[in-house]
């Protein structure tokens, strides 16, 4: 029983994360300055992070939970794509 008591609370704290990253971005989704270009690549690149967060966060809840998950750990969901690119190209070198 001590078990389900821990993961609960385990996947209590990831729930709480998520909805903080979720608010954060509605807020800055909504206090954008969607006239400004460079305002809305910022933008964008902030809600992409915020995004990627919750995902990992999310597929670490699944995977505490015998869930599948979507793209795994944080590499994968926190790194840049163009990392992926090098490391891609990388591996085919070998």
């Amino acid at each position: 029983m001590a078990k389900t008591n821990s993961t609960n609370s385990t996947v209590a704290v990831l729930f709480e994360e998520i909805a903080a990253l979720a608010d954060n971005a509605d807020r800055m989704a909504y206090a954008a300055d969607v006239d400004d270009v460079e305002s809305c690549y910022e933008l964008a690149h902030k809600l992409r992070e915020a995004l990627c967060r919750i995902g990992f966060i999310a597929d670490q809840g699944a995977r505490d939970l015998g869930a599948r998950e979507v793209r795994g750990d944080a590499v994968r969901w926190l790194l840049p794509p163009a990392y992926h690119g090098v490391a891609y190209e990388a591996e085919v070198a070998e």
